[in-house]
């Protein structure tokens, strides 16, 4: 083991200087700098990947739930349209002529599909299809007739035997007859009810390809998108858009010689029947990740050439060095011998002068080693011969040259290796923190927590990854807060209707027993002349049918106003001489609608708990006004007021959304005027003790509706 020790500690020591400095910048510097650039490029290459294949699946899922999105939509109102049994039996109902159609047309269907396309801006039209005869076509209405037989979509709807399904097809463009145009419809058969199958009637939706085009379009720097139906039909692409102005059936989707099988990803378009086999089909753009692990290496490169330049400029002044120390004569205590051995000369000595002593003999001291000393002939000479120079070597010079050589290369590659290190941190840091940051955000998002990337993303490939993330995570967190803010007003909306009927209707009688006793009681009023309870029970019966009734949720201020003239007769009634009510009608206000019972409460109250504990006439006062573009509705009286403390609560009350118990017709007014107008509406109540009570509200008449609009 010793010898094999020695042998390669010999080896390494007769490898000549020159050649060491080279080994040791190959194997020390250059080949780790070469090996951990390869295995640097490696790691990067394979998170470009893994972070674009996270690109292309959020890409590919975006796209199919927008897509998803717009179909959903058009099959909700065939839907909601399919089961209007009040659509069918207009539908199915024979007109003598095209006048009597078009009345009902006026009076019934017109605006009838228009009512949905501003909440579903990606239907582009609906239209029901009858062999109705008497039906007159036009608008969202018309009459199968052989043109529409021969229609390629009505060939596909008798051919899938389905009740609902999704059709691609061309037809000619509505806007010219000449040429053709795509179509994408939902097309389902109106046959819910079976009384009324008496006619075929079919319910189209065309939906908006402009708006999955945008979808599609907006994809392309990942993938490039195919919309494909069942058959393997490209209904829409990114390169060749969606076919106009051609009658040719749609391109079968195929993979093309350079496109690999895993570049292309695949995800149904959904679950739904009339959705089956249809796909999304994304093919990644190989160009963009190429580019990435481009940059990345020529980034890489360059380092390297720089880390490379500095490593090979300190070994050449090293090599300067050694060639000066190699050189230096300081370097060697030179002898100049006889053939007898004699010092005739040396550096330290001299040569001898003032003395007659013979010259002394050259012999190593003991401190002086036999591989330190040098030997050379003076010349070939015979009147030479056996001159010869000798040199021992300064050890100490030597070493305490190697010593600084050594000190300098140790500061020189502290320096060099700090600088590139704290270089190489920088550069390795501002990468890595960046993308962990956004990997720790993308997990957070399949958690369904949709945070903000809150740093200084830079302006490279990853600062643009996290500002697309960032606007990613913005445009979701968006759309679920305004979806689920319209789902809760919609269920607030629907909760504070049915509260208004649940009010009205829990302690009511049955309507048939309570109508027939008061018709009875009508007959013997009229027998005997009672003119005053006549008038009374008619009003009653009215205002009773009119509770019972709640078909719609807006009426007109002048059925509003019917409604309270027939409720303070009754009370007028109960209180004789000590009640009475005035009117004060704009004339234009009647023709615009309101919420139903959305005044009778406040006259309601003002009867109850303002009149009742006063003596004298009690008066109450109801005004309405068009002013300022504003509907001002104002009721009061000159009953007993409300104290200010009292006020103050009940304004509490009425605004706090939990109160239940008092006040609830008040606060029912005031929700319900809410939930319709938001906070465009103003309600107010204001109260003087012993003098009486004005309550009043006022809506922008930009929201309100009209009569007959």
């Amino acid at each position: 083991m010793e010898r094999k020790k020695f042998r390669f500690r010999k080896v390494v020591n007769d490898i000549p200087l020159n050649y060491k400095f080279s080994l040791i910048y190959i194997i020390g510097v250059l080949l780790p700098i070469i090996i951990i650039n390869l295995v640097f490029l490696d790691r990067i290459s394979d998170l470009i990947k893994s972070r674009e294949q996270q690109n292309l699946e959020i890409s590919l899922e975006r796209a199919r739930k927008d897509i998803h999105d717009f179909i959903e939509g058009g099959v909700a109102v065939s839907y909601t349209l399919s089961a209007d049994k009040n659509l069918y039996e207009l539908l199915e109902r024979t007109y003598g002529n095209s006048i009597e159609f078009y009345d009902t047309f006026d009076e019934q269907l017109r605006g009838r599909m228009n009512s949905y396309m501003p909440v579903n801006n990606q239907i582009e039209r609906i239209t029901v299809f009858t062999n109705n005869d008497s039906i007159v076509s036009g608008s969202n209405y018309q009459v199968i007739n052989e043109k529409v037989m021969n229609s390629e979509w009505y060939k596909q709807s008798k051919a899938a035997n389905k009740h609902l399904f999704l059709a691609a097809y061309h037809m000619s463009d509505i806007s010219s007859v000449i040429s053709t145009a795509p179509y994408l419809s939902v097309i389902e058969r109106m046959d819910a009810y079976s009384s009324y199958n008496k006619f075929e009637k079919l319910l189209r939706i065309d939906l908006d390809l402009s708006k999955i085009y945008d979808v599609i379009i907006r994809e392309k720097d990942y993938l490039s998108l195919y919309l494909v139906n069942e058959q393997d039909e490209i209904i829409m692409s990114a390169q060749s858009g969606y076919q106009r102005g051609t009658t040719e059936p749609y391109p079968v989707f195929k993979l093309q010689d350079d496109e690999r099988k895993e570049d292309v990803h695949i995800v149904p378009v959904g679950g739904a029947s009339y959705i089956k086999g249809w796909r999304i089909i994304g093919i990644t753009q190989g160009e963009r990740i190429a580019q990435a692990i481009m940059e990345i290496r020529i980034y890489a490169g360059i380092l390297a050439s720089i880390v490379t330049l500095i490593t090979t400029a300190f070994l050449y002044v090293m090599l300067r060095i050694y060639d000066v120390i190699i050189r230096e004569k300081d370097y060697l205590s030179l002898y100049l011998v006889n053939e007898q051995d004699e010092i005739i000369m040396s550096a330290q000595s001299g040569y001898q002068r003032g003395t007659a002593e013979p010259y002394p003999v050259f012999k190593l001291q003991d401190d002086e080693r036999k591989e330190d000393v040098h030997i050379v002939p003076v010349g070939g000479a015979s009147y030479i011969k056996g001159w010869r120079i000798i040199g021992i070597t300064q050890g100490e010079r030597i070493t305490q040259a190697i010593m600084e050589i050594r000190i300098y290369a140790g500061i020189l590659a502290s320096i060099v290796t700090l600088i590139t290190t704290a270089f190489l941190y920088v550069m390795l840091r501002s990468y890595n923190y960046r993308v962990k940051r956004l990997s720790r955000h993308m997990q957070k998002v399949s958690n369904e927590k949709f945070e903000l990337i809150r740093i200084d993303e830079g302006q490279d490939e990853i600062g643009g990854l996290i500002r697309n993330f960032n606007r990613m995570t913005t445009t979701i967190n968006s759309l679920i807060n305004d979806v689920y803010k319209l789902e809760i007003q919609k269920n607030n909306l629907e909760m504070e209707r049915v509260r208004a009927e649940l009010n009205f209707l829990q302690s009511q009688m049955n309507p048939h027993f309570l109508f027939n006793t008061l018709n009875a009681i009508l007959v013997v009023c009229t027998k005997n002349n009672y003119s005053d309870v006549t008038d009374i029970i008619k009003s009653l019966s009215k205002l009773l049918r009119r509770l019972l009734s709640w078909k719609e949720d807006l009426v007109t201020l002048e059925e509003e106003m019917t409604f309270i003239e027939m409720y303070l007769k009754i009370e007028k009634f109960r209180f004789r001489d000590k009640f009475d009510y005035q009117f004060e009608i704009d004339e234009q206000s009647l023709q615009y609608k309101i919420p139903k019972l959305s005044m009778q409460p406040l006259v309601e109250n003002s009867c109850k708990h303002g009149l009742q504990a006063i003596e004298g006439l009690g008066v109450i006062k109801v005004k309405t006004l068009v002013e300022e573009g504003r509907l001002k509705v104002t009721v009061s009286d000159n009953g007993k007021g409300i104290e200010p403390e009292k006020l103050q609560e009940l304004l509490g009350n009425v605004q706090n959304e939990a109160s239940s118990g008092t006040n609830i017709g008040i606060r029912n007014v005031y929700r319900r005027l809410e939930l319709y107008y938001e906070d465009q509406v103003r309600f107010d109540i204001s109260s003087v003790p012993d003098e009486g009570t004005i309550v009043t509200f006022d809506i922008p008449l930009k929201l309100l509706e009209r009569k007959n609009s």
